[in-house]
Parts: structure tokens; C-alpha cells; sequence
């Protein structure tokens, strides 16, 4: 909710540093994928205070969602990026709107992808695991 308030206030503009320039777009597509990122390592951090409080873990169960949403997510901006004759890379690409191949936005929906697969392990085991 925050973020998207803020977005009208702090509009992106494009940024060049050093002949490395970062567009509107792309600003756009990663402060998406870190909204997600952030409200799901929210999560991660409530199972490590359940380490010292055995109560907390079922305040840790409604993260699941924003898990789950942040590997959907970051599973269509893997999917944007194959090549465009696979019909499931043009289907994400007209899901995102724009989507840009520049060089950040690749490494960074990558990290954000492979970061997704671990808190969704890391949530699997701590579930199955149970409330100590």
C-alpha cells in the first residue's frame, strides 16, 4: 500500500551514470519485484524470532501468501525474458506491460527468482518442522 502512495510523489525518471542508463520502465519493474521481496523477508525474519519464541509460528503462516506471490512474480519476469516464439514468454510480457532486457533488470529479476525458490524451501522446512 505504502509503495504505491509514494510512487506519484518520487515518479521515476531515467538515470545515466558513467554511460550506464537505467530507464522509467525499469525502475518500475524493480520496485515491484522489491515490494515483494521486502514483505516476504518480513516473514523470514518472524521465523527467526520464533527461534526465541515458540508462539510466533503461527503468526509466521499468513507470510505463505507473499511467498507464494513473490515466486509467481518473479516466475513471470523469468519467463518475460525467453525469447518471444515461446507463446508462455509473450503471454508474461503482455502480463508485466513493459519489460525491458537491460542489464539490471535481468540480474536482478534472476537474484530475485532464486531468492524466491529459497524462501519458499526455507518456509517449506519451517512448517513441516512444526512450532517447537
Amino acid at each position: 500500500f505504502a509503495m504505491w502512495s509514494l510512487m506519484g510523489t518520487f515518479k521515476p525518471r531515467e538515470l545515466a551514470w558513467q554511460g550506464f542508463t537505467v530507464g522509467k520502465g525499469t525502475q518500475e519493474v524493480l520496485v515491484k519485484l522489491g515490494y515483494s521481496f521486502v514483505v516476504s523477508f518480513q516473514g523470514i525474519h518472524m521465523i527467526a524470532w520464533s527461534a526465541q519464541f515458540p508462539q510466533l509460528f503461527w503468526a509466521v503462516m499468513p507470510f505463505w501468501y507473499w511467498s507464494i506471490k513473490k515466486l509467481a512474480e518473479s516466475s513471470d519476469h523469468m519467463l518475460a525474458m525467453l525469447p518471444q516464439s515461446i507463446p508462455q514468454a509473450s503471454a508474461a510480457r503482455q502480463r508485466l506491460g513493459v519489460h525491458t532486457m537491460d542489464a539490471p533488470t535481468v540480474v536482478y529479476s534472476v537474484l530475485n527468482f532464486a531468492g524466491a525458490v529459497f524462501d519458499n524451501f526455507y518456509m517449506a522446512a519451517y512448517t513441516y518442522r512444526g512450532p517447537d
